[in-house]
């Protein structure tokens, strides 16, 4: 064999080797890739808190505390109706309530009464038959009807309080409140405009945390579980901009029991996430999502996640993952 051959034959031996060594490597990667995360692809980022705010009972909207664009705390204040006649309301309500005349006058009645039986009782025991049966049972049927009084002011009492409890309750009605923290988004109602009970007057919703809608590859669909981690990435088409190098940390809360058919099996899953201090993930977008399988390898959450208070199952409150660690690594797209 010439000595060109055989340095031929080596080259192309140790090219194989290199080879086989190289796409070994690959395979390891993609196995230990895949057995601790994978990324699915046009997840669309949508509202997990939006309501229609509506008034629990009629009347004509006497003032707007809030407009499109305003924030809003839980239980704040969104609008007021016309109040007048529900205050008058609760000042007659409280006056009952708090009238104490009918029971003093019953009770004095009941005292009246055992002294007048009393009174008998005593003359009978020095000179008997002094008072005649029918006056003693007479006497007696006036402390039981007194008695009777008594119980019967102090029900109305009670009811006078049932009234105020309702006149005020029927008060606090007029006033619109936010069921949760949000943005005013939509405005359906304006002063001096007449509201029908449980019709909206705003659209509210969160930025805080939104929801991400995704399918994920019945290759992977049956190794997902609720809770996994999973980072999401922003991914505008035809546009580059800053907020898709920017990621956010979610979980999963929903996997779809039933399999769906959209081009290719797949099972629908929801991830809950966490938006950023400057609410830069917003619905609508789409976006690329890396979940999760193995927690370990997991990166920390991103540093300017929002912070939030979680929580726990025997009620206890804790912090959720720590925000002032490293921010995560970019998924690769």
């Amino acid at each position: 064999m010439s000595t060109s051959l055989k340095f031929a034959i080596a080259a192309a031996m140790t090219i194989g080797v290199v080879s086989i060594a190289a796409t070994a490597q690959e395979i390891g990667d993609r196995s230990a890739d895949g057995q601790k995360s994978f990324i699915v692809h046009d997840g669309e980022v949508s509202w997990l808190s939006k309501s229609d705010v509506a008034a629990l009972r009629e009347g004509v909207l006497e003032k707007m505390e809030l407009h499109v664009g305003s924030t809003v705390e839980k239980d704040g204040v969104v609008g007021v109706l016309n109040d007048r006649m529900a205050k008058l309301a609760v000042r007659k309500a409280m006056i009952v309530a708090k009238e104490t005349a009918p029971v003093e006058k019953a009770d004095a009645e009941r005292q009246r009464a055992l002294k007048s039986l009393a009174r008998m009782e005593r003359l009978n025991g020095k000179i008997p038959n002094t008072a005649s049966k029918e006056e003693i049972e007479k006497a007696e049927a006036e402390v039981m009807v007194s008695e009777a009084a008594i119980h019967e002011a102090r029900e109305k009492q009670t009811e006078a309080q049932i009234e105020l409890s309702i006149a005020q309750e029927s008060l606090e009605e007029h006033t619109i409140k936010a069921p949760f923290s949000g943005v005013i988004i939509e405005q359906h109602k304006y002063p001096g405009e007449s509201v029908r009970a449980n019709e909206p007057v705003v659209r509210l919703a969160n930025l805080d945390r939104l929801r991400v809608h995704c399918y994920v590859p019945l290759e992977y669909a049956f190794r997902v579980r609720v809770g996994m981690l999973v980072d999401v990435k922003p991914s505008i088409p035809d546009i580059a901009l800053p907020i898709e190098r920017k990621l956010f940390r979610g979980k999963i809360t929903f996997v779809d029991p039933e399999v769906q058919v959209a081009g290719e099996k797949k099972r629908r899953v929801f991830v809950d996430v966490e938006n950023n201090e400057e609410r830069e993930l917003q619905p609508g977008m789409e976006a690329d999502l890396k979940i999760y399988i193995d927690p370990e390898s997991a990166p920390p959450p991103p540093s300017d996640m929002i912070k939030r208070v979680a929580e726990t199952g025997t009620g206890a409150k804790e912090p959720l993952p720590s925000n002032e660690t490293q921010p995560a690594r970019s998924v690769k797209r």
